[in-house]
């Protein structure tokens, strides 16, 4: 493709073109003037959508026109079949980021505001671990055993539990252990977190411990370990 550059932060490049490029702009897309552009960076076909479609406007409307009309198990309704699907996980529903229009990512040229203190947390996989940690040796260095994540330590309890997945409706059934390490692949059991404990699921990370101290890096506290179940 021949003319100016794009970049989805700045815009249209505003200088001349590589010496004997073409300067007609945006390569083989005859289009609107770069201000059009100004949301959202051209599709990926560029032959399907008209530029009216790109106007400034309601974000959602672009949203949907940048996407198309087309549908995938990934992005929800109004994917580009052109674009790579992300990724689900369905294990942590907390690891996908569901955007309004239903589908997984941010809207293209949005970047996300993250909380300001984070705490790291490891939490078994449920699809590994067939008795709780204490009950067994569970290698803290198998990367196959557990998620390693970032949390925002204003999350409540109640919160988290949505987020890693336990949403049984039988609330007492949702239920997070914090597990200790003794060394040698031993585990100790911890606090305990039910989804029918009204008082003690309002708590923030924060509140029970769980804040920024906790990355377990040389001088700082180890990382929090949990281990959750829903049945």
């Amino acid at each position: 493709m021949s003319g100016p550059g794009y970049n989805t932060f700045h815009g249209a490049d505003t200088g001349p073109p590589p010496p004997g490029m073409s300067q007609q702009p945006y390569g083989m897309y005859s289009g609107p003037p770069p201000q059009y552009y100004t949301q959202l960076p051209p599709p990926g076909n560029m032959t399907t959508v008209p530029w009216q479609m790109y106007q400034p406007g309601s974000l959602w409307t672009n949203f949907a026109a940048y996407y198309g009309t087309a549908t995938n198990q990934y992005a929800g309704p109004g994917a580009n079949p052109y674009m790579p699907a992300m990724p689900i996980n369905n294990e942590i529903p907390g690891l996908n980021f569901r955007n309004p229009s239903g589908g997984i990512g941010l809207p293209p040229g949005y970047n996300y505001l993250f909380p300001p203190e984070h705490t790291v947390i490891h939490v078994f996989k449920p699809s590994t671990t067939k008795f709780p940690p204490w009950q067994q040796q569970m290698n803290p260095l198998d990367p196959n055993l557990f998620f390693k994540l970032f949390a925002p330590t204003n999350l409540t309890m109640l919160e988290l539990m949505g987020r890693l997945g336990l949403d049984n409706t039988e609330a007492k059934m949702n239920v997070i252990h914090e597990v200790v390490e003794k060394g040698n692949g031993a585990w100790a059991k911890g606090m305990t977190f039910r989804g029918d404990d009204k008082d003690r699921i309002k708590l923030t990370l924060k509140q029970v411990g769980w804040d920024s101290s906790r990355i377990g890096v040389p001088g700082r506290k180890a990382v929090v370990w949990l281990y959750i179940t829903k049945k």
